[in-house]
């Protein structure tokens, strides 16, 4: 399949999760470039669709750094058409970049921990896979929220960076 096939079939929600596989797959070829492009052009073009299609992509073609200012940038949206948050902050973390801490504490600061959304425990998580101090710092200020909840998943999460460190 050409690049114009593959981005006209994400766009209008046509392609099959097996394409994405063989296009995004194929760990000979790299497409990150590619795809850094498309999710830049589905934030422009607010394409929530597309940016569910394009993090599948992403992590089938290998989760690498240069996803990651993209990726914080589609954090950091509110807007509704962008429903991703919890996909992205998962990826984030996968990534281990301390470019995203910033944008992963935002996100689990503004959304209230709930039994439907695990956005805040997501990025929480996410945060303590980077680990480094700024991720740690941000986790303690979670750990004081007045949201019982997040504050109690803020302080498993450095418990358990603590026990890692103390294994090591």
């Amino acid at each position: 399949m050409d690049k114009e096939t593959l981005k006209s079939k994400i766009w209008d929600c046509s392609i099959l999760f097996e394409e994405l596989d063989n296009y995004f797959g194929d760990k000979a070829q790299d497409h990150s470039e590619l795809l850094v492009e498309l999710l830049q052009e589905s934030l422009i073009t607010k394409n929530g669709d597309a940016v569910e299609y394009l993090i599948y992509a992403a992590e089938k073609n290998g989760i690498k750094e240069l996803y990651v200012e993209v990726l914080c940038q589609l954090l950091d949206i509110r807007d509704e058409w962008q429903y991703k948050h919890e996909d992205i902050a998962t990826l984030l973390g996968k990534t281990g970049s301390p470019n995203s801490v910033k944008s992963l504490y935002e996100l689990a600061n503004d959304y209230d921990t709930s039994d439907i959304h695990s956005i805040p425990l997501k990025a929480m998580w996410s945060l303590r896979l980077i680990g480094n101090d700024d991720a740690v710092e941000r986790l303690k200020r979670l750990s004081l929220s007045p949201d019982e909840k997040k504050a109690s998943i803020a302080k498993q999460q450095l418990e358990y960076l603590k026990k890692t460190e103390e294994s090591t």
